[in-house]
């Protein structure tokens, strides 16, 4: 794993700015890198927002930065796998 990595936290600007199109996106993203891998959420879905206006994902009521953290984690072991 990258030095610089850093994992998003709720409420972090980077995933409060993503539209609900953009988080579907993510979603496909982490469907198509998860499969191989056994990492499955078939249900996953966008869902409303918390109280704070987080836009949140359905798979356990996890905020988008789980997604955009699971993806990062999904493309570097794909990267290394690569190499």
């Amino acid at each position: 794993m990258s030095d610089a990595w850093k994992p998003n936290r709720p409420g972090d600007a980077e995933t409060r700015a993503l539209s609900v199109d953009q988080v579907r996106g993510l979603l496909d993203q982490l469907h198509a890198l998860g499969k191989p891998l056994g990492v499955v959420f078939p249900s996953a879905e966008t869902g409303g927002r918390a109280i704070d206006g987080d836009l949140l994902v359905v798979f356990g009521g996890g905020p988008v930065s789980t997604v955009t953290n699971l993806l990062h984690l999904l493309r570097e072991h794909v990267r290394r796998a690569d190499e």
